[in-house]
């Protein structure tokens, strides 16, 4: 693999996404209360993914292996039934908070592509006749429908999703080296190596994702043409030789996605390799401190599904690197045609 290709990619994606935001503020700025609220409830939704396993960990100390902690005089079916209520409440209220972070972000991003889209459109209406002379129709078709749909997932995306995430993770980070500080470093030294993944794959992901872009916008130019001048090809009998443009033109299509479906799939295999080594080690240690007494079989549970749960944001964003790499190469070219 490319050195420069490999350590260039993050710098240039978060000089793109900063221009991105500093161009588009204008149609962001009517939306900051929605996109408030939606990371409030994205927030919240944290904070009760934290919560979530420590009805296990009543059961687990107090009922099924007690430590000799105090139950306060409850009884082990009074314990057992607030257990089983907070599961339920705390389902339903991240229920509730996701809907409400998805209905609010739905909202902002449709919004941003209407009028994004009305923007570029103008835009392309006041340049000059010799622009539109030189320019490929299916090429500015391209950039009016599926490039600015996909500026809706960057902009959303960067902007709450991936911000939460990582207030998700630096929260179980913290709870974890307070349940045990030994176990906190297995935690904490996972991050290194899922940096190190993302080093070794976003660049080539991203490297894909533009000659995937290259190759959708020549079959929506070549179909274009071919419908626009249908006179002229069907007088010509040039019916064959445009199936063939097609043709080459597609399948470099399905090259590009095979590659970057590809390096995605390989991605997210190796980020569940490292989740699973992270929890190997940590069943191991965890197990020999439960036994030692240092720490609760309920704390060993707490850990694990911290652990397991800090490595589902990790692959989220994993499989999100695709699209958001896609973004960041449509949203250079929107940014092109507002400049011309």
């Amino acid at each position: 693999m490319n050195p420069r290709m490999k350590f260039s990619f993050p710098r240039i994606k978060a000089g793109t996404i900063r221009l991105l935001l500093a161009r588009f503020s204008s149609e962001l700025r009517p939306h900051r209360g929605r996109l408030a609220l939606s990371g409030l409830a994205l927030l919240a939704n944290s904070l009760v993914t934290l919560a979530q396993p420590w009805p296990v960990k009543m059961v687990f100390d107090r009922i099924l292996m007690p430590d000799g902690s105090s139950s306060g005089g409850w009884s082990p079916s009074l314990i057992l039934g607030v257990a089983a209520f907070s599961v339920l409440v705390l389902a339903g209220t991240k229920g509730l908070f996701s809907y409400v972070h998805n209905v609010q972000a739905s909202i902002v991003g449709h919004h941003l592509v209407s009028e994004v889209r009305q923007r570029v459109f103008s835009h392309v209406q006041r340049l000059p006749l010799s622009y539109h002379d030189y320019r490929e129709t299916g090429e500015l078709m391209t950039r009016l429908t599926g490039d600015i749909s996909l500026l809706q997932d960057l902009l959303v995306t960067v902007l709450v999703t991936l911000s939460s995430r990582i207030i998700l993770i630096a929260g179980m980070l913290i709870v974890m080296f307070l349940l045990d500080p030994a176990l906190g470093f297995i935690g904490l030294s996972l991050i290194p190596l899922f940096v190190l993944a993302a080093f070794r794959f976003t660049g080539r992901i991203k490297s894909s994702a533009r000659k995937q872009r290259e190759a959708y916008g020549n079959i929506v130019t070549s179909v274009q043409e071919s419908l626009a001048g249908i006179a002229q090809v069907k007088g010509f009998a040039q019916e064959k030789s445009r199936e063939k443009k097609i043709g080459r033109s597609s399948s470099r299509d399905v090259k590009a996605n095979v590659k970057t479906a590809k390096l995605t799939a390989n991605y997210t295999r190796t980020v569940e390799l490292i989740s699973a080594l992270g929890t190997c080690a940590a069943l191991w240690l965890g197990t020999q401190r439960v036994l030692a007494g240092s720490i609760s079989a309920g704390d060993l549970l707490v850990f694990l599904a911290y652990l397991r749960g800090m490595h589902k944001p990790l692959l989220g964003v994993a499989r999100e690197t695709s699209r958001v790499s896609k973004a960041v190469i449509r949203g250079e070219k929107i940014l092109e045609l507002l400049d011309m």
